[in-house]
């Protein structure tokens, strides 16, 4: 899987979604249940991201902190998640 081998990549134009901001970067979920739920598409690889930082530090990359959400959203620049971040494929058995 190439995101295992030479790391995450920022996408090359920004994504606007349901908050009316625009994005560019990875993608990470903290929740209590595999996220691939949430996607539209089964076939993605399901991963682990484990940051080397404090929550405090992801604060600026926050897209979702709901009070009563069940996972938290970031989007963080690919550069930042490759430099703290440790990748593998989830063990976690599909939803």
């Amino acid at each position: 899987m190439e995101i295992l081998r030479a790391g995450f990549r920022d996408p090359s134009h920004a994504q606007r979604f349901w908050t009316g901001r625009s994005y560019i970067g990875v993608w990470l979920f903290l929740g209590p249940y595999p996220t691939d739920t949430l996607s539209a598409s089964r076939t993605e690889v399901l991963l682990d991201v484990e940051i080397r930082a404090e929550l405090a530090d992801l604060e600026a990359w926050f897209v979702i902190d709901w009070e009563h959400a069940l996972w938290r959203e970031w989007c963080i620049p690919a550069a930042w998640v490759n430099d703290h971040g440790a990748v593998k494929r989830a063990a976690t058995p599909r939803c």
